[in-house]
């Protein structure tokens, strides 16, 4: 992180003295400025990912998990409300931040156990990535579909599964689980 702020101009402090910088439309100059909320989002995720697994020997752990998955929220909503102010990102990139946000708000969500607004933020991002792959070439599009959207549906599962036994959802339409889909409409109150 250190050398990526170097090398973009954004060194924090000196030897003795702290002086923070954030990215703001007035320093963002180039694609690469973008890629420290991006890598600091992604720290806290990986760190929280690695906390979820220790946490299954020590459940104290799981407060920590829970703080590292809300600052990487955090993070990204900074990186999608950079990008959607800036007239310097095209339509692509604003929409990818838009569904990383969406995804991490959704797991978090989905950790706090508030299973609507789980389902919500997911399904939003699981819109927008199905959206974008058809949008780009088959390529990428199928990494899309392997990597992001094989993340998503796995965890709407488990969404519905847990409502149902909290009995927190209504069913709207008849339920049919596919290979790590789900297609359905379900309300929750």
């Amino acid at each position: 992180m250190r050398r990526l702020r170097k090398a973009l101009g954004l060194v924090q402090g000196e030897k003795r003295k702290f002086n923070k910088k954030d990215v703001t439309e007035t320093v963002l100059k180039d694609e690469k400025h973008l890629h420290i909320p991006l890598i600091t989002a992604e720290r806290a995720w990986a760190y929280y990912m690695q906390l979820k697994f220790e946490a299954n020997a020590e459940p104290r752990k799981k407060f920590h998990m829970m703080n590292r998955l809300r600052k990487a929220k955090k993070y990204a909503d900074q990186l999608d409300a950079l990008c959607a102010d800036s007239t310097r990102v095209d339509a692509r990139t604003k929409l990818e931040t838009k569904a990383y946000c969406c995804w991490l708000t959704g797991t978090l969500y989905f950790e706090t156990a508030k299973w609507s607004e789980a389902q919500g933020m997911l399904s939003q991002a699981k819109t927008i990535y199905d959206s974008l792959c058809q949008a780009v070439g088959e390529e990428e599009g199928n990494l899309f579909k392997q990597n992001l959207i094989g993340r998503i549906s796995p965890i709407l599962q488990g969404i519905w599964i847990r409502a149902v036994e909290s009995k927190s959802l209504k069913v709207g339409k008849s339920l049919k689980i596919g290979k790590n889909r789900i297609k359905s409409e379900f309300i929750f109150y």
